[in-house]
């Protein structure tokens, strides 16, 4: 995981805000009607709040980068497992996802009590409500990897051909959920978008993919179930790029206030403003 991503999780428990605080940050366009010093008093509670608020934003962001890193690896060890053999590292993976799912259930409870707690309205409600959407992604690559791991392991045969074509497509998947982390860690929208756009092309190779391992099954009927499961592993990797393009479309969400999901590409540039090709991914990664 990259250092960026690294940060430690604060438990601190913020006191309960009082209802005047509630009725400050939800009705912030009609303030409560203050003077002298009361007025001091009620902004000085207003700044405490949102200090607080800003404790528990950084605390699920915390919470979600550690989550990603544990993602990561899963991704990283799904592979090697399949690429090696290495049977012992599939089921070690499979144990892990256990720890995942913890962390899934632990991290929506936090947001459900923050938002409980602190009322959030506009931008800071945003930030909570992609957070809990970016968990559910993650969670789902994780279990993605656990499919990974499980068509390895239910293998008898395997066939070694087109399998630097997936180390490929795996390459890039991988990439693809560690830069949509780092879009997410550093507020990057541009970053972001070159996540989305690399999508189209990850579908492009588990298309090619695919029909290549048609043709080896066509020519060797002995290596169908082989083949189906490595086709299997293909589609879980282009469903993990679907996930890590769903999380930059939440930072996007969580930043500039746009929903581009189930949009085309021009009406995404359109909605944000953007000249063509100012998301173009880099020809290097």
């Amino acid at each position: 995981m990259s250092g960026n991503h690294a940060g430690a999780i604060n438990t601190t428990i913020a006191p309960e805000p009082t209802c005047t605080t509630r009725r400050i940050i939800a009705l912030s366009s009609a303030p409560p009607r203050l003077c002298g010093e009361n007025m001091m008093t009620g902004l000085a509670g207003l700044r405490r709040t949102q200090r607080q608020f800003d404790i528990d934003l950084a605390d699920l962001r915390d919470r979600i980068l550690i989550m990603g890193g544990w993602v990561e690896r899963a991704i990283r060890d799904a592979i090697k497992a399949l690429i090696s053999c290495d049977e012992e590292l599939a089921r070690l993976t499979i144990e892990r996802d256990a720890e995942i799912n913890k962390m899934e259930v632990e991290t929506d409870q936090f947001s459900r009590t923050t938002i409980i707690r602190r009322q959030p309205v506009g931008s800071d409600l945003r930030a909570i409500m992609g957070a809990i959407k970016i968990v559910t992604d993650l969670e789902r690559i994780g279990d993605l990897a656990v499919d990974i791991c499980k068509q390895m392991l239910s293998m008898e045969r395997r066939t070694r051909k087109f399998e630097n074509y997936l180390e490929v497509m795996a390459d890039h998947v991988r990439r693809q959920v560690t830069k949509a982390l780092d879009a997410y860690s550093s507020h990057d929208y541009h970053r972001a978008l070159t996540v989305i756009d690399l999508d189209q092309h990850v579908d492009t190779l588990c298309r090619n993919y695919e029909r290549n391992m048609l043709t080896v099954i066509m020519e060797d009927s002995a290596l169908i179930t082989p083949a189906l499961a490595l086709m299997n592993v293909a589609q879980a990797l282009e469903r993990i790029s679907d996930h890590a393009t769903n999380i930059c479309e939440m930072v996007i969400y969580i930043h500039l206030g746009h929903d581009i999901r189930h949009t085309t590409q021009e009406e995404a540039l359109k909605m944000l403003d953007l000249k063509e090709g100012e998301w173009t991914p880099p020809t290097t990664w």
